[in-house]
């Protein structure tokens, strides 16, 4: 109980009884060879008692092995959970010694099954219930069979007759190959193993006999029978066994074992292993029914029956040369504990049975039940019988027909987008309600208007690769139809942009999955402006895509998009409103919509999806009868049947019509539904056709549900070899196809729908999930699949659940910083941490660092703040005291950025003693760099030029151009707060050379910026209009559009000042549709002053637009809590003197607008600025 519980708390009910399972085995295998190494066999295996016998033996081979066995688990019974737990097994064995009667029951078609029973049984229980664990307890059988040849711990007990053994006295021969290499024949084989047992074993690897699945265990309590005295029991039993075997057989059922002991003798049978059914509960219902009429035979008698339901691990266990197939799970112990708890002649069931079973059995009730092992009683009920009635269920309907309403919500939504004016809608329903069928729908219409549709879906990973939902949209608009290769893509991509775009073309690559080399503008952008870069183009491209035509895009799957696909669909937002595209995204309900935040930035409505009427239900079911069977339906009472079962979810209408078709019901006799059992539960239902298929087939779904939703043939075949060659694949999944559990979809193939697949999945043990996750990961890591470095999310997802821990680490890294340099912040983060927990501590600071950056990117600054100090704890600990300082370094950053300066400054300060010691230049000029940050920013300016030069000085003796550019930006910002405008020019003449001459286009942009502000504070209105235009050319081409919108308001600002009004205008409109769009309120509030500027500048003066944008202005800032310096407050006080001066207005109308305009809200101040800026 110890290790269950350990194992079930670190690892989930689930799993924990698998890994139980493992460890019993380990167990299991040591223990037995001591057996077999004696010439023991095993007779039952019984949870975690095993009975054996030795046969001719006197006591001393047993008593021998005993002791030999309690050694073989002091070896390995020791277990260690992942979190450190050590939970120590121990034994209890008991040894008698007579005769018992060994016999063979069963029904060879069914089982044979070994028997041992009497009452040296009994005796034997006897000895094992004194027995303490470590102990070989000896029975007095025993004791007086051994005699002096055995050493005893103490003496006989003078009660019970029992004593325990220390050491056997005298040599006990083993036999050294106790399993010589004989190959039975399979006529002697078959009988002895359960028929879809042998067949597995027969037609694949056993591996696939080990599953976790649903099923209900059925425990069956007998007595009657005299072993020792009644010559006739061994036959009563088999006659008994043989009955029950064929009924559960009968009924779909499996008769696992048959134990005889000191409580009565009992039989462990399930239902919905190996095999599954639909209504597997019912079944086991009625088998029980018929078992218990089987005491009126005579046979046996007092027989007690416990059914119970939940998740097992069915599979194998035991030596690997004595092993039996069962099934093991709390479910397992439930149906024991209510066999025991049932009195003579009853059948205790578990709640979940009984309304899994239905109406058309009898239930009494019972008092919730207090039950060995269970904390909590257990609801329960006493089935006595059938009802003799057919079970109803509630039901509504299902999609295709029916949906009349929400198809003309999508196609409103189409002829909005005809019209110039995008929106996104959104559809969501839970599973199998028909989201994809409807979008089916819509498609078919819009091919009717000529309206192009592009369809894209999320992955279902967790964590995925970039942009997947996005690249097969992204390939339409190109008109590729399947993946193409960096040459066509690139030569497709030429012809769809313009020129000036052309330099940011590599930035796509990762929007359509290929390796794109970067050149020398792409190579010098950070991982932010890439991602913005990439997010504009690629809004372009739909642009562009547009004009051609009206476009429907359609994403699937929607609750499970990537970061980046998310993010790129709120990119796309802001530029639908003045695009002829709608926008249609599928969705399960989630905790955040993935249409949370658009609603700000474009038209958005959400159909949700419900079941449809019973009505609409049975027009549904009879169209696909009829396209199954290709005759009129005529059995009403069976579509009857198919809609109450349906319960409002069309996916289950059309698997229960797949269902009827497979088992050959005559839809023209009505009075088949009385015969025609359907099932209960959709997971059952799946599971139970998964089973139907032949082997081949069978194991082909189970290899392709790990590799995922879709998958290629290929990968399939790589991966696990025993499928033989990808055309034997191939004609599995055709048999798969002609099942409709997989479609065709070139080049690859995908299940069905996602139920079917995940079903495959979860029915899959852990242990061989993450072997063929190993396997998988192998083969893509190979290139079947094209460039492992294109699959570096598909590799680090596989080998993060398989077992390879030199491959979970480096793929984890690599998938990681390939997140990170794709600003795909959220996958980074989920990949680092991941990682992180397979580390030792001395390994983690580098994958802390990068976790705190990316915490930094995403303003996290409190989790930044803890993972550089976790880096540098971890590196002083360890004696790495550069990567403590860098850590320090980051540490001390995100301190400033929070306005802490001690604190910033007390981090840099350690930083560069250590950086001093270890003579660290990069080190300490990055602190100086910092330090100089943190001087200017508290208005220590010569405490900050001191620490920049310093830090140049560094720079320079490094050759580390790129900093030495952004060390002189800072000084000349520092040189411009002090008035030394003459310094300031020169400082940030010498940047912009640095910059110019390492290629980076981004940085020069940015010194043409701070240049033109400086040529605007000396009132050089020319030379700012030049740097201006150069920098926004820079940032266009880099695709940084925040840069490109602050630049339009800097040029605004230039034209006004040179009386260019129209063209002022023209440059603010374009900056106000930026700014708006990234929600930059802070932008905004300039904006409204900088317009406010020109409306007091115009031929005639707009005095109240411009007092009414001053007012907004004052209410964002308020709101924003950013009020204006001395010199903006100068200058907006001279707007509203001009105005006043130049509109005869007075103090009190200033005013009145003033207040007014604190009073505008959004829109109505930037329907303002448009009417001023000539919009």
């Amino acid at each position: 109980t110890p290790l269950t519980e350990a194992l079930v708390e670190e690892y989930g009910a689930q799993r924990g009884a698998e890994e139980l399972t493992a460890v019993l085995d380990l167990i299991l295998e040591a223990v037995l060879h001591e057996l077999h190494e004696r010439d023991g066999a095993v007779i039952y295996f019984s949870g975690d008692a095993v009975t054996c016998w030795l046969d001719g033996d006197d006591g001393l081979r047993a008593t021998a092995c005993g002791l030999a066995m309690q050694e073989a688990i002091t070896r390995v019974g020791r277990v260690s959970t992942p979190q450190g737990r050590v939970v120590t097994l121990a034994m209890k064995v008991a040894v008698a010694v007579g005769a018992a009667r060994r016999f063979v029951v069963g029904d060879p078609d069914i089982q044979l099954i070994d028997v041992l029973a009497g009452d040296l049984m009994d005796v034997l229980a006897a000895a094992e219930g004194v027995a303490e664990p470590g102990d070989v307890v000896l029975d007095r059988t025993a004791l007086d069979a051994v005699g002096d040849r055995v050493e005893l711990t103490g003496p006989v007990d003078p009660d019970d007759g029992h004593a325990c053994a220390r050491a056997v006295l005298v040599e006990v021969p083993t036999t050294s190959d106790p399993f010589p290499s004989i190959r039975l024949a399979d006529e002697v084989v078959r009988p002895w193993l359960l028929p879809p047992v042998y067949e597995r074993m027969m037609s694949g690897r056993g591996e696939f006999l080990a599953e976790l699945r649903p099923a209900i265990p059925l425990f069956i309590r007998f007595g009657g029978l005299d072993f020792d005295r009644d010559p006739g029991a061994p036959a009563a039993l088999d006659r008994f066994v043989v009955a029950a075997q064929r009924i559960l057989a009968g009924y779909g059922g499996n008769t696992l074992q048959i134990t005889v002991g000191d409580k009565g003798a009992y039989l462990y049978g399930v239902f919905g292993s190996p095999v599954a059914h639909e209504d597997d509960a019912a079944r086991a219902c009625a088998a029980a029914l018929d078992v218990l009429g089987l005491e009126e035979a005579g046979s046996v008698s007092g027989l007690q029956i416990g059914i119970g339901s939940g998740r097992v691990r069915s599979g194998t266990c035991g030596h690997p040369q004595r092993r039996t197939f069962t099934c093991l799970g709390d479910a397992v112990n439930l149906s024991a504990r209510l066999m025991s708890k049932a009195p003579a002649g009853a059948i205790f069931v578990s709640a979940v049975v009984r309304d899994a079973a239905g109406d058309r059995f009898r239930f009494d009730p019972l008092p919730d039940l207090q039950l060995k092992g269970k904390a909590l009683a257990v609801p329960a009920a006493r089935l006595v019988g059938a009802a003799g009635i057919r079970p109803t269920v509630r039901h509504d309907g299902s999609p295709l027909l029916g949906r009349d309403d929400e198809l003309a919500v999508l196609d409103e939504r189409v002829t909005r987008a005809l019209a110039g004016h995008g929106g996104i809608v959104g559809v969501t329903s839970a599973a199998g309600l028909g989201k994809t069928r409807l979008l089916a729908a819509l498609a078919e219409r819009c091919a009717a208007r000529d309206v192009r549709v592009l369809v894209g879906a999320a992955q279902p990973y967790g964590a995925v690769t970039a942009y997947a939902a996005w690249r097969t949209v992204a390939q339409g608009l190109l008109g590729a139809e399947a993946d193409l290769g960096a040459e066509e893509i690139t030569r497709l991509l030429e012809q769809a942009l313009p020129a000036d775009l052309l330099p940011r073309l590599p930035l796509l690559g990762l929007l359509f999955g290929v390796g794109l080399p970067d050149n020398e503008l792409t190579g010098s952008l950070d991982a932010k402006l890439r991602k913005a870069s990439l997010e504009d183009l690629a809004v372009r491209l739909v642009s562009a895509a547009s004009a051609a035509g009206p476009l429907v895009l359609v994403l699937e799957d929607a609750h499970l998009l990537d970061p980046l696909s998310q993010e790129l669909l709120v990119a796309l937002a802001r530029a639908l409103p003045g695009l002829p595209v709608a926008v249609v995204v599928a969705y399960r309900p989630t905790e955040e919509s993935p249409l949370a935040h658009l609603a700000d930035l474009t038209t958005t409505e959400e159909i949700v999806l419900g079941p449809l009427t019973e009505s609409v239900a049975a027009e549904l079911a009879r169209h696909r009868l009829r396209e199954l069977g290709g005759a009129e339906v005529r059995a009403d009472a069976v579509v009857d049947l198919v809609v109450q079962r349906a319960e409002g979810s069309p996916l289950y209408v059309r698997e229960l019509c797949a269902f009827v078709h497979e088992q050959g019901v005559d839809l023209a006799d009505a009075a088949v539904a009385p015969r025609l059992d359907l099932p209960t539960s959709l997971h059952s239902l799946v599971l139970s056709r998964i089973d139907r298929l032949a082997e081949q087939p069978r194991r082909t779904a189970k290899v392709a549900s790990v590799v995922g939703r879709r998958f290629a043939p290929l990968v399939v075949s790589h991966s696990y070899p025993d499928l033989g060659e990808v055309s034997l694949v191939l004609r599995a999944l055709h048999e798969l196809a002609d099942h409709d559990i997989a479609h065709e979809e070139e080049p690859e193939w995908s299940f069905a729908n996602a139920v079917v697949r995940d079903v495959s999945y979860e029915s899959l043990p852990f242990a061989l999930r993450s072997q063929l996750h190993d396997q998988i990961g192998l083969s893509l890591e190979s290139g079947v699949a094209g460039d492992p470095e294109r699959l570096l999310d598909e590799l680090a997802h596989h080998f993060w659940h398989g077992e390879d821990d030199d491959r979970k680490r480096r793929y984890l890294l690599a998938a990681g910083v390939a997140a990170q340099a794709a600003y795909a912040n959220g996958t980074a983060l989920d990949w680092f941490e991941r990682l992180l927990s397979l580390l030792e501590e001395p390994e983690q600071p580098p994958v802390l660092v990068r976790i705190g950056k990316v915490r930094e990117l995403t303003g996290d600054w409190a989790a930044a703040e803890q993972a550089y100090a976790r880096a540098r704890d971890l590196s002083r600990a360890s004696g790495e005291s550069g990567a403590a300082a860098w850590a320090s370094t980051w540490w001390a950053e995100v301190a400033r950025k929070q306005g802490r300066y001690d604190d910033a400054g007390q981090g840099l300060t350690a930083a560069g003693e250590e950086f001093a010691a270890l003579g660290d230049d990069a080190g300490a000029g990055q602190v100086l760099h910092f330090a100089g940050t943190l001087a200017a920013q508290t208005g220590d300016f010569a405490a900050a030029v001191a620490a920049y030069e310093q830090s140049l000085e560094l720079r320079v003796r490094l050759g580390d151009r790129s900093n030495q550019a952004a060390v002189l930006s800072n000084l000349a910002i520092v040189a411009e707060y002090q008035g030394d405008y003459a310094l300031a020019g020169d400082l940030g003449e010498q940047a912009l050379a640095l910059r110019r001459s390492t290629g980076e286009r981004w940085g020069v942009g940015i010194s043409q910026n701070n240049l033109g502000m400086l040529a605007v504070l000396r009132g050089e209105l020319d030379e700012a209009l030049v740097r201006f235009e150069e920098s926004m050319r820079l940032h266009r081409e880099c695709g940084d559009v925040w840069m490109v919108a602050l630049g339009d308001n800097n040029l605004g600002n230039v034209r006004r000042d040179r009386g260019e009004h129209e063209l002022a205008g023209q440059h603010y409109r374009a900056a106000l549709a930026t700014y708006r769009s990234h929600q930059d309120d802070w932008a905004l509030a300039i904006l409204y002053e900088d317009v406010a500027g020109l409306a007091a500048r115009l031929p005639v003066v707009d005095a109240e637009s411009a007092a009414l944008l001053v007012g907004a202005s004052d209410t964002v800032r308020e709101r924003l809590g950013s009020p204006r310096t001395p010199d903006v407050q100068e200058q907006v006080s001279g707007v509203l003197e001009r105005a006043r001066s130049g509109a005869g207005l007075g103090s009190d109308d200033v005013d009145s607008a003033l207040d007014r305009g604190r009073s505008l809200g959004p829109e109505a101040a930037d329907a303002l600025v448009t009417a001023v800026c000539g919009g």
